[in-house]
């Protein structure tokens, strides 16, 4: 009997056990402006931009206004503090000769009727008691600061939000309140009231300044009010509207009225690579010596959403601030992240920012809120603490000063810097910072490296022949020139500016990787002096079984893509894993298939050469008005393949190389447009499909498809249209994966849908169906395209359960164990 039952016993056991290995199977960049940029207003452009819908622009100028005398009759204004006019033109043929005249010395243009976007609040709940503040203040280390007698007495703190309500928390430091909301500034509506209609300022003033809500209890607050009103639709659909001419108008009211600190807790969209708003800042920064904190934006997701950043956060010159629980512990989710199109990182900093207590605009209420809008003015009023201390001590300091103190004195989290920035802000740490660094003219001397080592995920693994650049992101408390060191071999193959680098406040810094061809494989741990900072160099070099090229040149999907409607980031390489993070670091890292990112808008037969497979992610897809509402005619915007790049890759392919085109939905690309395209192989767009995601049938009777049943699909159906193409995949019979095969043994794959290659698509999202599916089929697309080895999929080691399953999965095995457990004991 006692044998039976431990027989039974370890049944038991295997089962369990069994039961949980089950479950868990599852090229160059010029930095030649203060923004970071270097900006090119192209013919191509000005064309975009000149439109009988476009006659009321601000024009952003070079350093100063030029001389205008010709245009005299069509300026509206030209602002105090920024080299920037307003013009009202006549007709389009007037505006292009303007453009064309003045290209070269124009920083940025911005249409008026395009500029306004919407203005999505955070939800709150209404709270009786602010006990919770306390930890806040505690965690960011103010209270120490408090001790010492710095509650930010010494500053002047802007808010440029939906206005700050009179409250106990601010008591009479309210020293001024504007509202920018007129018909002139763009809105539908001229607002007179200065008040709070949503306790969105009113929290975010308290945050920065309360009295017993804010790091800074004592600063002098001024109040910008530039959005307003839950019944007004903003032009991307949602609640409430602003303007990039309500805000120009609110920063120079604030620089007026010499504040030291702003806050913008707003954001426009996603990952802009420039934009007039973050110029804005970067001038404003340099120019009148102003602090600025942007919340990241609440565009973040668990599934690895990278470069969700929201519009003005990735300006250069501010500091960006990403979201936390109250002790500096665990990431919000719906925190945006970076790294910006340049590979150069955003967020800077976290702050709390999930269930954070402040004032509500009901005069004495108080409301808990969640959202990067919190942790934004916490590092704020931490920035407004810091200024006090330095006044209070009589030290010079720059807008880098104060930048780099606080990623210095910063809590490394344990999270990726474009998630985490340098980490959970505490301001306490970072007066120490000051405090031991030396006096140069009277300004504490700091340098802070932003990563703190290179490269940062997804290419830590890199390949023989890739050729890549990232920026590193140098903050200097004052002007001062470096020199970079770099020992041997490491020199061999990474580059940094041959000569000195002067630095003032933030400067990107390019830095080249060159592998050649024949270097050995290896794990580089090295590291090289950036001034007198060491700066970890730290990779693996392997030998690549397939060279890939992902290029989204042509992609103009803002919230995922990298352009901008005026101007094109310059530059032969840049981050274009955007949304499809996952798949190129599956790729990669478990696959060793090299990826090269290409931004650049140019593939050269000679480029191409070197490349075994083109992916072509969104080609042709449009600047929809729900994220580029400040675009002419954004459902006519888009970015076409130049012919000579076209004639390249049809060469491409049939001298034997491999394509993959990732289309998207009809609502986001020009399909006519594609369809020109591929009727070169012979396959062509239906502008008919799903718009919803459902589940498309696998043909899987071929060798790169076998035992796959099912993936996602929203997008439009295919059509083929010759004796060379085959279909893979089918919903409702309609042909949604298909391909077309060159004489040569050239290899094309269409997919009418991106979410299988999405990061959605690689996370275990119900809706998105088998997640293993999607990446076995996304890979072997593109192991099938370079002709290399295919993975298996096996239904029974990729089974998804949902997380409340594995849980009981987990209690009923435990419950076994214990009864089991019992019962031997007991014989």
């Amino acid at each position: 009997m006692k044998g039976k039952i431990r027989k039974s016993n370890l049944v038991f056991v295997i089962f369990f056990v069994a039961s949980l290995i089950f479950v868990n199977s599852s090229p160059k960049i010029e930095t030649g402006h203060f923004h970071g940029y270097k900006t090119i207003l192209t013919d191509q452009t000005i064309q975009d931009t000149a439109s009988k819908d476009n006659l009321d622009v601000l024009i952003f100028f070079k350093n100063s206004i030029p001389v205008l005398e010709k245009y005299e009759s069509v300026i509206i204004k030209k602002y105090n503090y920024f080299p920037i006019v307003r013009f009202q033109f006549t007709d389009e043929s007037r505006i292009i000769s303007f453009l064309q005249e003045y290209k070269k010395k124009i920083i940025s243009i911005e249409s008026i009727i395009h500029s306004k976007s919407s203005f999505i609040i955070d939800n709150g709940e209404i709270e009786e008691t602010i006990d919770s503040v306390q930890s806040i203040i505690e965690s960011t280390g103010a209270e120490k600061v408090h001790q010492l007698g710095y509650t930010g007495s010494r500053v002047k703190i802007g808010i440029i939000d939906t206005g700050v309500s009179p409250h106990e928390e601010f008591g009479t430091r309210i020293k001024g309140r504007a509202v920018f909301v007129t018909q002139t500034n763009g809105y539908s509506q001229d607002i007179t009231s200065t008040t709070d209609e949503w306790s969105h300022g009113t929290h975010v003033a308290g945050l920065a300044a309360g009295n017993s809500s804010g790091l800074a209890p004592s600063a002098e607050i001024f109040s910008a009010k530039v959005i307003h009103s839950t019944s007004v639709t903003g032009a991307g659909g949602g609640g409430g509207e602003e303007t990039t001419l309500g805000i120009l108008e609110a920063i120079e009211y604030l620089i007026n009225n010499t504040v030291d600190v702003i806050n913008i807790s707003l954001g426009q969209y996603h990952n802009l690579g420039t934009g007039m708003r973050q110029e804005l800042i970067n001038y404003a920064t340099f120019a009148h010596n102003i602090v600025f904190c942007v919340s990241a934006g609440n565009s973040g997701s668990e599934y690895g959403d990278r470069g969700s950043l929201n519009n003005p956060a990735p300006a250069l010159q501010c500091i960006a601030v990403a979201a936390s629980d109250t002790s500096g512990r665990t990431m919000a989710d719906f925190s945006s992240k970076g790294p910006k199109p340049d590979y150069s990182i955003k967020p800077d900093i976290t702050a709390p920012g999930i269930n954070v207590l402040g004032p509500s605009n009901s005069g004495g209420g108080y409301v808990t809120k969640s959202g990067t809008s919190m942790a934004s003015p916490i590092t704020a009023g931490a920035a407004t603490l810091l200024i006090d201390y330095l006044k209070g001590m009589n030290l010079s300091y720059t807008p880098g000063t104060i930048k780099s103190a606080l990623l210095s004195g910063s809590t490394d989290m344990g999270f990726q810097p474009w998630r985490q920035g340098a980490g959970f802000v505490n301001v306490s740490r970072a007066i120490e910072v000051i405090q031991s660094s030396p006096l140069v003219n009277n300004t504490p001397d700091i340098l802070y490296l932003h990563p703190q080592e290179l490269p940062i995920d997804p290419y830590e693994i890199l390949f023989t022949e890739n050729n890549l650049e990232f920026n590193l992101t140098v903050i200097s408390s004052r002007v001062k020139k470096i020199n970079f060191d770099i020992p041997e071999p490491l020199s061999e193959i990474l580059k940094f500016p041959d000569s000195g680098v002067i630095l003032n406040n933030s400067k990107l810094i390019p830095v080249q990787i060159n592998i050649p061809t024949n270097y050995s494989p290896q794990y580089i741990n090295s590291s090289v002096m950036v001034g007198d900072q060491e700066l970890p160099i730290k990779f693996e070099i392997r030998n690549p079984v397939a060279r890939i090229l992902f290029d989204e040149s042509f992609n103009r999907i803002a919230k995922h893509g990298f352009g901008t409607a005026v101007y094109e980031i310059q530059g032969d390489a840049s981050n274009t894993i955007g949304m499809y993070s996952n798949f190129v670091r599956y790729l990669s890292y478990e696959n060793n298939y090299s990826v090269t990112p290409n931004i650049r808008g140019e593939l050269t037969e000679e480029y191409l050469n070197s490349f075994d497979v083109v992916i072509l992610a969104n080609p042709f897809s449009l600047a929809s008005d729900i994220y580029m509402d400040w675009v002419s005619n954004p459902g006519t915007n888009f970015l076409a393949i130049p012919s000579d790049s076209v004639q390249t890759l049809y060469d491409f392919v049939d001298n034997g190389g491999g394509l993959l085109v990732i289309s998207t939905d009809s609502s986001y690309c020009d399909i006519p447009a594609l369809n020109n395209f591929m009727a070169y192989f012979d396959l062509q767009i239906q502008n008919l499909g799903s718009e919803w995601v459902v589940q498309t049938s696998v043909i899987n009777s071929y060798n790169w498809t076998q035992h796959l049943t099912t993936i996602p699909f929203r997008g439009n159906y295919l059509q083929t249209t010759g004796s060379q193409t085959t279909i893979f995949a089918t919903h409702d019979g309609n042909p949604t994966i298909a391909s077309y095969t060159s004489f040569s043994g050239g290899r094309v794959l269409l997919f009418g849908s991106d979410l299988t290659f999405d990061n959605i698509g690689f996370s275990t999202y119900a809706y998105h169906g088998n997640s293993e599916q999607n990446r076995i089929i996304s890979f072997n697309a593109v192991a099938w395209l370079a002709k290399g080895e295919y993975r298996n999929y096996s239904p029974n080691d990729s089974l998804e359960f949902p997380e409340f399953t594995l849980i009981l999965v987990i209690i009923f095995g435990l419950v076994i164990l214990t009864i089991s457990f019992q019962i031997i004991r007991r014989n």
